[in-house]
């Protein structure tokens, strides 16, 4: 059976838990100082081009997902896809379930929401050393090893292309 997740739209009662995970030592290796991408997150909430979830498994809230529009912030990996084509960012925000599959079923979960609402092309851009968030992501229906310098540092960027 195939686990759904419940996708709420992050609002800023949400900030503490995100904060925390944002914390954790596991999450914050890769999303950088806890501070600042909490204060990048609060900043955006009202943010027309930017979607924050709130991803729960059960009752139980487990992971932060937004998406925005590329365009809005253009980099160079970004300048070729289509008008409209979206980015996710995500994090599991408990380390006991990383590694299992979750966060290549909520990713696709949510890319395929995405795809059935018209967005033309789906992207992530995982850091290069970040081996276990590209085979997720791989896992997902996210392709591609192309690797950009972003204002963020090296990315590799993975384009969905799962069939719904």
């Amino acid at each position: 059976m195939m686990t759904e997740y419940i996708f709420t739209q992050m609002t800023a009662n949400d900030l503490p838990l995100v904060g925390g995970w944002l914390a954790k030592p596991f999450v914050a290796k890769w999303w950088g100082d806890p501070e600042k991408e909490l204060a990048d997150i609060a900043d955006e909430l009202d943010e027309p081009h930017i979607r924050q979830w709130i991803v729960s498994l059960g009752e139980r809230q487990v992971a932060f997902i937004q998406d925005y529009d590329v365009h809005q912030w253009p980099q160079p990996h970004t300048d070729s896809l289509p008008p409209g084509a979206l980015g996710i960012d995500m994090l599991i925000g408990d380390e006991g379930l990383t590694g299992k599959g979750h966060g290549s079923a909520m990713l696709r979960q949510h890319a395929l929401a995405l795809r059935a609402a018209g967005a033309p092309a789906i992207m992530i851009d995982p850091a290069p050393d970040n081996l276990c968030a590209r085979r997720a992501y791989e896992k997902a229906g996210f392709n591609g090893d192309e690797e950009f310098i972003s204002e963020d540092g090296p990315i590799i960027l993975m384009m969905f292309e799962a069939l719904a």
